[in-house]
């Protein structure tokens, strides 16, 4: 498909596209974020409107977007997505100050914490991990994209809320879903549909408050919770409670052969106070870079 548009974003330095987006593809078999090496491509849908979006990186503050149609109306997502304005300035004033971290911040210099398209996206992107591996749950995001997707040429654009809400749970099933994460999927996207859950009602409320209406949600628990506002909603003052591969990263930065216990998170974590949801981006793009050197 011919990309008949170009225009320019600019970010502040350092930024680097390569690592933002290996943090927010998490692994490298995603159908929808697509990476080559050297260009980040997407299909998005905004409103009634469909974009093929190819994103390159020409400098150190100068990002080239080459789209199929003018993209002024996906840019502001675009930037959602790619962590284009997070001020992480005081983040890693903090950060500085351990050492371990200091060293992990300079080799992943220039990751911007990325964010998920929509809120829907986000719970499709959450709900589908919980208790699997990343390799496990994207398969069956994969298979929930070709299923309930759209194909535009060699992308996808996500499925939406209402194709999810409609569709039986059966069918979510067969896309490598438990019963109960089809369920929770599909409740979640009904209460989108008809407007009781939205992006604008978590957006106003402060992070604790947040948690708590998430938490509420049949099939949400903490750690989804703690995803759902970290990924899709930028908030580095939460961290995800449990999760058993951010310890493990945690345990290793930290020269450990073993899981690293409650206190000692919390420890780490304080120290951090509004950015402690800073360790799981870096935690993530270390362990992406280390398979990678591997």
């Amino acid at each position: 498909m011919a990309l008949v548009s170009r225009c320019t974003l600019v970010v502040a330095p350092p930024y680097s596209l390569s690592l933002t987006v290996q943090v927010l593809r998490r692994v490298p078999t995603n159908i929808v974020d697509q990476w080559d090496g050297g260009t980040y491509s997407r299909a998005l849908q905004i409103g009634s409107e469909e974009y093929i979006l190819r994103v390159r990186q020409h400098d150190q503050i100068t990002l080239e977007v080459d789209a199929d149609r003018s993209p002024e109306a996906a840019l502001f997502v675009v930037r959602r997505i790619l962590g284009l304005d997070v001020d992480l300035s005081e983040a890693l004033r903090l950060a500085a100050v351990d050492s371990w971290l200091a060293t992990i911040v300079q080799h992943l210099r220039g990751l911007r914490p990325p964010r998920f398209a929509s809120l829907f996206e986000t719970l499709a992107m959450t709900v589908p991990f919980q208790q699997v591996s990343l390799e496990a749950g994207q398969s069956f995001v994969n298979r929930l994209v070709q299923r309930f997707g759209k194909s535009r040429g060699d992308l996808w654009l996500f499925p939406t809320p209402e194709a999810i809400a409609d569709a039986s749970i059966e069918d979510l099933r067969a896309a490598g879903l438990s019963a109960a994460k089809a369920t929770t999927l599909q409740h979640a996207a009904s209460m989108i549909v008809v407007g009781t859950l939205s992006d604008a009602e978590i957006e106003r409320l402060p992070s604790a408050e947040a948690l708590r209406l998430l938490d509420d949600l049949p099939g949400i628990g903490p750690w989804t919770a703690g995803v759902i506002l970290l990924r899709g909603f930028g908030r580095l003052d939460v961290f995800p409670p449990g999760d058993v591969g951010a310890r493990r990263t945690l345990a290793h930065l930290l020269g450990r052969t073993s899981p690293i216990a409650d206190a000692d998170e919390l420890e780490l974590l304080e120290r951090l106070g509004p950015y402690r949801g800073l360790v799981y981006f870096l935690g993530l793009a270390w362990s992406r870079w280390m398979l990678s050197a591997g």
